[in-house]
């Protein structure tokens, strides 16, 4: 019973799955969260300009801490973005809406929204050397979206304006970070290349800890990087299950 059990629940996956996804409605599909976990056992799509090959996560996604929070308190969800290797032309202003962070918890696995909202962030080296920000080129918010341009060869990190949030109690189960993004300037004047977005999460020791060379904070997961083209579309990361995803879509909480 219990293989036919799990059988039927990868048939529904699958089926879901067939009937295939837009990224134009205001809420992720089931399909869409599932993705993320495939994409753990992917490359990024492309290498970002930048990044020193010998990082362990030049290449490919990187789980850290996952979902074990030690004795840490508190948590973001975060994004950065880098120019692709091999961009020919000038993508334009980086768009990027609907940013939101959700976690799993407890024995009953509920879900929780952490974050939501607005971003702001900053330019670091692609290799954040000495962790040194700067203003980027351009940062501006209308209509609900932030629109960003950086120098190629950096990484425009950034986070939730509303800042860090204090983890509810017991063990985890999962997070999701996800934010829709597009490059209206890729239709006209770029011919390879483009923008890459990954997304993750840390923890802290507490909400207003500073940095500290990595004494305040750890990685939960660095997300998949993947090119961001001229039309809106999801991306995010996630350190939850399959099951946990299903119950997040169907809990009502992406939508509240």
């Amino acid at each position: 019973m219990k293989s036919i059990g799990a059988n039927l629940r990868l048939l529904s996956i699958c089926f879901l799955f067939l009937g295939g996804a837009s990224s134009s409605h205001a809420s992720i599909s089931l399909a869409e969260l599932l993705e993320l976990n495939h994409d753990f056992h992917r490359r990024h799509e492309s290498s970002a300009l930048g990044v020193p090959r010998s990082f362990d996560w030049a290449d490919s996604p990187k789980v850290e801490a996952g979902n074990d929070r030690g004795g840490f308190t508190a948590a973001t969800g975060w994004g950065h973005a880098f120019w692709s290797v091999g961009t020919v032309g000038n993508p334009g202003d980086l768009q990027i809406r609907n940013f939101q962070t959700y976690i799993c918890h407890g024995q009953k696995r509920e879900w929780i929204r952490l974050q939501k909202g607005r971003i702001e962030g900053a330019e670091f080296r692609a290799d954040y050397k000495d962790n040194a920000a700067s203003k980027p080129m351009k940062f501006s918010r209308q209509d609900g979206l932030d629109a960003v341009a950086f120098q190629a060869g950096r990484s425009f990190h950034f986070w939730p304006a509303s800042g860090r949030r204090e983890l509810p109690a017991g063990g985890l189960c999962g997070f999701v970070v996800l934010l829709e993004a597009r490059a209206p300037g890729m239709a006209v004047g770029v011919s390879s290349g483009g923008y890459l977005i990954g997304l993750g999460a840390d923890y802290w020791v507490s909400v207003t800890a500073p940095w500290d060379s990595y004494k305040t904070n750890k990685g939960v997961s660095l997300g998949r990087l993947k090119l961001v083209s001229k039309d809106w579309a999801w991306f995010g990361m996630s350190t939850a299950s399959d099951e946990d995803l299903a119950n997040l879509h169907s809990s009502g909480v992406l939508t509240d």
